[in-house]
């Protein structure tokens, strides 16, 4: 069994399996880089949803920013000929 250290950064591990385990660990390179695909593309979609989620919400917020800008404009321009 392979133990790796949780401070490592992404990068450093990346090297690492690429550079050493490929060769000594084949079974297990091959089990890790399958599962970091997988992660790396599940990632990918939630974070594209929730892109997708927050350009709704902020199209929304902003038509409704705007009508009460418009409302607010109308009020005070209004007081200012009472």
């Amino acid at each position: 069994m392979l133990c790796l250290s949780e401070k490592m950064d992404d990068k450093s591990l990346e090297i690492l399996m690429k550079l050493s385990l490929i060769n000594r660990f084949p079974k297990e390179f091959a089990t890790w880089e399958r599962r970091r695909k997988d992660i790396t593309k599940r990632f990918q979609g939630i974070r594209t949803e929730r892109q997708k989620e927050m350009r709704t919400t902020l199209a929304r917020d902003l038509e409704d920013i705007k009508v009460e800008l418009r409302e607010a404009v109308i009020v005070e321009v209004l007081k200012a000929f009472r």
